[in-house]
């Protein structure tokens, strides 16, 4: 049965308010003042609260250190209009590559790969950093920072215990190499609809908390020489953990619920969540309860330690020094400067940093762990993945057997010859008649691409926890991965936006209400059945409709075992 459904939203907007009128919270180390009250959305907006350190001279590439009080800093009321940034961050080159032919692809036209790829490299663009004009005018090292929307009945009764607010907390995506906090996608994207829907599942709604995790070679570095230097691996999942334990200790000052989080996350967002759920790989309690994973992905990481040694020696050469003791003495500027030069280098359809095993937060590739019932189980899941997550990272030149060889190569490359031999002939048969979802070698690759990064993860998610949960397919064309972001975050009706409100209005009511209630289901959008992991809704530009899983299947079956990674000893 379709299903369609029309709503409208209000767009809220910010009033000036005196200073002194607006609340003040005391969080111990720091006085942070709110900087501004939403008077239609009517709640009051706590932006770049510090929970970390700034991650600077010897704290470069350690792990994050809380906050610090001195006299100074108590004394000195902020509101964040001083303090704040986004962590260093840069998209590879071969982005807008893969823009070019996805655009073509999508109307049907022609894409010469090799005439677009050497003109966006003709200028030498990607050998020298990005000049201050084009880069992130809020960029910087000191970027430990998180934001709180706080509805004003929520914070006006803070003091009552027993009254206290559920609370979301994003966690942004980028594929770890770029994005932060405010990344909400295009098209006018803020978390005020989020707010604004939640009133559908309580009169008072929620609180909606962002935050930010260092980046790139910042953030991801890895490799045991770099350890054996004193760096720290996944950083950035350290960076969100500190974030996620500053919410359990403080949310309450806002009028929060410490034990009523839930946690979301797109893409590499997603991804994070999952390994703070396998943290430890012990069943450690993660700090939250729910969990909200749109697309959650991540790459297949290198455990060839040479390779992750020879990246390490890269970034130092580029630095102009051999350790990191050298380095974590260096001005910000020459080491953002070093980590845009490799990101904007890395190998097409790669970013070389992300998560990797570590032998302490991430002991196993996450989909091991989640098999094996390493994993918070306690944790409630929403779950959504999109129709067409492949296509964004699938070059057009991939025509040919030997193209698709590589391209398995490239994600699987501390795969044996025989795992790679059965994905080629048996998981992903060269056969394009259709029947197994792809007609060309390119759609092939898209398939693969899709479901070990991406699709795949759903299923082994929801099989890991002890309650059933709740998964959608978002398919509203081009249902492109990332593509949902803007939905999640819209807000309205906006000039020249493709966005169909009424599916983006139904998504932000199903985050809402789960967040709220514990269950999705709502007055004003279609039901949402528990996950049987046979069946899902699917929305689309054309209504609401049951569709068989996506992630049924033999393929997803033998991704599970993360036979691309050597299974790590008893």
């Amino acid at each position: 049965m379709t299903m369609w459904f029309s709503y409208v939203l209000v767009v809220g907007f910010s009033v000036s308010v005196a200073a002194a009128d607006l609340p003040l919270v005391d969080l111990g180390y720091q006085r942070h003042r709110a900087i501004a009250f939403n008077e239609t959305g009517d709640y009051y907006n706590f932006t770049n609260i510090r929970f970390g350190q700034p991650p600077v001279g010897n704290l470069r590439w350690a792990a994050p250190q809380a906050p610090l009080r001195s006299k100074e800093s108590y004394a000195t009321i902020v509101d964040g209009s001083e303090q704040g940034g986004n962590c260093p961050q840069v998209g590879p080159c071969w982005l807008t590559t893969q823009a070019a032919f996805t655009e073509a692809y999508l109307i049907g036209d022609a894409f010469d790969f090799h005439s677009t790829n050497e003109k966006i490299y003709a200028d030498d663009a990607c050998s020298t950093p990005l000049p201050p004009s084009a880069r992130d005018p809020l960029e910087s090292e000191d970027c430990l920072f998180l934001d709180v929307l706080v509805p004003r009945p929520i914070y006006d009764r803070r003091q009552n215990a027993t009254s206290r607010a559920p609370v979301l907390v994003y966690i942004f995506s980028g594929g770890f190499t770029f994005g932060a906090k405010n990344n909400f996608g295009p098209f006018g994207g803020s978390p005020a609809g989020l707010i604004d829907s939640s009133h559908i599942s309580s009169p008072d709604g929620l609180i909606y908390v962002a935050l930010n995790y260092r980046l790139g070679a910042l953030g991801w570095m890895f490799g045991d020489k770099f350890a054996s230097e004193g760096g720290v691996v996944n950083l950035g999942l350290h960076d969100q953990r500190m974030a996620l334990e500053w919410v359990q200790k403080n949310i309450h000052l806002f009028g929060g619920d410490p034990k009523r989080v839930t946690v979301m996350g797109e893409s590499s967002g997603g991804g994070s969540i999952l390994m703070q759920m396998t943290a430890y790989g012990n069943g450690t309690k993660a700090p939250f309860q729910q969990a909200i994973t749109q697309s959650g992905g991540w790459e297949p990481a290198t455990v060839d330690l040479k390779l992750q040694n020879e990246i390490f020696d890269d970034y130092l050469s580029l630095l102009n020094v051999s350790s990191l003791k050298e380095a974590r003495k260096l001005p910000s500027k020459t080491v953002i400067d070093a980590n845009q030069v490799i990101l904007l280098n890395s190998t097409y359809g790669t970013a070389y940093f992300g998560p990797v095993p570590d032998d302490s937060f991430v002991p196993d590739d996450p989909k091991r762990l989640l098999r094996d019932g390493k994993v918070d189980k306690s944790v409630k899941l929403l779950t959504s993945i999109a129709g067409n997550e492949g296509l964004r990272f699938t070059s057009s030149n991939i025509t040919s057997e030997a193209d698709f060889q590589q391209f398995i190569g490239l994600l699987f490359e501390s795969a044996n010859e025989t795992v790679r031999n059965y994905l080629t002939e048996t998981v992903y048969p060269p056969v394009f008649d259709g029947s197994l979802g792809y007609t060309n070698q390119r759609e092939r690759a898209g398939l693969f691409r899709g479901e070990i990064v991406i699709t795949c993860n759903i299923r082994y998610l929801h099989d890991a926890v002890h309650q059933a949960g709740y998964a959608h397919l978002w398919d509203a064309y081009p249902s492109l991965h990332l593509g949902d972001v803007a939905y999640v975050f819209w807000n309205g009706p906006q000039n020249f936006s493709p966005i169909n409100g009424t599916i983006a209005r139904v998504m932000q009511n199903y985050i809402t209400s789960f967040a709220i209630t514990t269950n999705p289901n709502n007055k004003e959008s279609p039901h949402l059945a528990e996950y049987d992991g046979k069946s899902m809704l699917r929305m689309s530009r054309s209504g609401f409709d049951i569709v068989a899983d996506p992630t049924d299947n033999e393929r997803c079956a033998y991704l599970g075992g993360a036979p691309y990674w050597p299974e790590v000893a008893k």
